[in-house]
This record gives structure tokens, sequence and C-alpha cells, in this order.
């Protein structure tokens, strides 16, 4: 008699099929690619539960490996690819733009003065994650010292090459600054204060081009790699009030200065800089060149690979600029990145 269970797949990672016990430590499994015998032990045991739509996988009877990654596979077809287990928040990174995924941030801003937020209300999302970091902050009742004040409050966003960490964090404050907007307005605190948030967030997206320049490179996996940490930092005085934030940075990969794969890129910022000065008298200053005329741009193959990231050079001295940087500044660190 055959029964349903889960079982390895080479195609699928894991496969939903039927077994019959053979009796001697193996059973034979029937799914898309017919029928084998494999060990008893590799097999998973099914339940009813596996084969809904879970926002929560917590809610799966009997969860292991299987039922969890075709959970995540079914909904990432269906551009969901936000899923919680538990209090932790799976992001599976689409490669495209979802349209209305983040055009709705007041859904997600939800801070019930008791602490307690339905977590039931809306679907996952990393602004659910931001909201319950805030109300966690202001309201919190499971992170406060002793003397009765809340907690600073962390987001870690981990996950390897590709996965989207960078897109998430940026999302995380895009919604910290929009919800201090709005708590601003609700407590009419006055339209000149829900400027510094705006002016935060400038400041965040100016800086993250400079850091995307000078700390990201082509891979396999991703055309936009971070290759190096960072840690952003949103400070709140004491009446929960966004008053300024910083970045830090740590670990970057010298090593890509030296010698760069087959497929793969130096740092932006050096593609971006010879491919994008236009000023002749620069040019011919710093002595720039067509970046397959210099060997540390070179790829494992010998090419000097092109990226989306190439044109963004007018973007990088805009950001430059708008972060206080002086034009005599800029063209000095023109100077030291073509020593290079």
């Amino acid at each position: 008699m055959y029964t349903k269970c889960w079982f390895p797949s080479k195609a699928h990672g894991w496969e939903l099929g039927n077994f019959k016990d053979l009796g001697d430590g193996t059973v034979e499994v029937q799914g898309s690619e017919g029928s084998k015998v494999v060990p008893k032990a590799d097999i998973h045991r099914y339940d009813v539960s596996h084969e809904s739509d879970h926002d929560d996988m917590c809610s799966m009877n009997h969860l292991h490996e299987a039922p969890l990654l075709d959970n995540l596979r079914r909904r990432f077809v269906s551009d969901k690819i936000y899923t919680t287990t538990g209090d932790v928040l799976i992001s599976v990174n689409p490669y495209k733009r979802i349209p209305g995924l983040y055009d709705n941030i007041a859904t997600y801003l939800d801070m019930a003065e008791d602490g307690e937020v339905d977590r039931t209300a809306t679907k996952p999302h990393v602004y659910k994650i931001a909201n319950d970091a805030l109300v966690e902050m202001v309201y919190g009742k499971r992170s406060l010292h002793e003397n009765g004040t809340p907690r600073n409050q962390s987001v870690v966003v981990s996950g390897e090459s590709g996965a989207g960490k960078t897109e998430a964090s940026k999302h995380v404050m895009n919604f910290l600054i929009a919800a201090d907007r709005e708590r601003k307005m609700d407590s009419d605190r006055g339209t000149d204060e829900g400027h510094l948030g705006d002016a935060i967030r400038k400041v965040l997206v100016e800086s993250n081009v400079i850091f995307e320049a000078f700390g990201n490179a082509k891979t396999v996996r991703n055309d936009n790699s971070s290759r190096f940490g960072k840690y952003i930092k949103l400070q709140y005085s004491e009446d929960n009030q966004l008053i300024s934030a910083y970045s830090e940075t740590f670990l970057l990969e010298k090593s890509r200065l030296m010698n760069i794969g087959i497929g793969e890129r130096n740092y932006h910022v050096f593609y971006q800089l010879l491919r994008g000065e236009k000023d002749p008298a620069l040019i011919a200053e710093l002595k720039l060149k067509n970046p397959s005329e210099f060997r540390m741009l070179l790829d494992g193959n010998g090419q000097a690979l092109t990226s989306d990231m190439d044109p963004l050079y007018g973007e990088l001295k805009q950001a430059l600029s708008t972060l206080g940087c002086t034009r005599d500044e800029i063209r000095y660190l023109w100077g030291v990145v073509a020593a290079i």
C-alpha cells in the first residue's frame, strides 16, 4: 500500500510523492521521475497542512525542510516573496520589481499603545518587522530596562550574496522614516520637524550611492554585490522622535583590488570614472583610458565587463556634492582612484 511522503529529488530538492515500505530499511517512492528505491531514513512525513499556503510556516504540522522549501517555492512563483517563521521574516529575492509591494507604508504602521500589535492583521512584509521594532522601542513590555525605559532595538538582515540584504535594509529605513513623519503629524508637532526625517532619508540615500560605488562589485551571483558590512543606526530622542542617523562600514574585501575571478569585476567606481568622465582636461590630467587598458579591471578571461552601474557616475558626483564635498575634494578623490 502506498502512502504520501516527501523524498529527495534531483530536480526539485524535495518532492511530494507516494511510498511503499519494502521491509528491509528501504522504500519504493513514486514521483514525477517515476519509481525508485531510497533508504527509509531519507523520506519525511507528510501532513495535509503541507499543501496549503501559509503566511507563517509555524502553522504547519510536522514542519521540516521539505514542506518549508515547497511552501516558499509556491509563494515565490505567486510573487509572495515574504513569509514568516515565528518572529523571523524569510525574504526570497524576486530579481524584479513587484508592482505595489512597497506602496502602502501606512497599512503596516500599527502603534498600539499597549504594545500588543495584531500580527495577523496584515500579510508578511519587511515593513511589519520594522514596525515591530518601532513598537518595542516605544511601548515594548518585553524589552524594558529595569528603570522602565525601552531598550534599543535592532533589525538584523542576513543572507548570502544576492539575497537582497541591501534592498531590505533600504525598505526598513524608508518605513521608519515615513512612520516618524506620520507620528509627528498625528501629534501636531508641526511640519518643520517633519522635514528632518526627509533630510535624514536624503543623506542616507545619497551616502548609499557612494557606498555602492566604492564598496560594491559584480560577482557571478550578483551584479551589485556589497563587498563590505554595514551598520546603520537611526537615533531617537527621549520622546521617540527621529533626530539623526549614521552608517558604519567594516570588513571591506580589499583582496578584490588585486585579483578578480571569471565573470566578476573590480569595484564600480573604477569603471564609472573611466567610462563616465567627459572633461577632456581631467581625462588628460589623470591619464584616463578605457577599462580594458588596466589589468586590475579585467576578469579571469581578460574582459573588462560592463554593468548597469557604470552610467551612475553623474549620480555619484552629485551624491558627493550633496554630502558636502567641495569640487577640489572631489577632484582629489578622482586623482586617488586614477592613481590606484
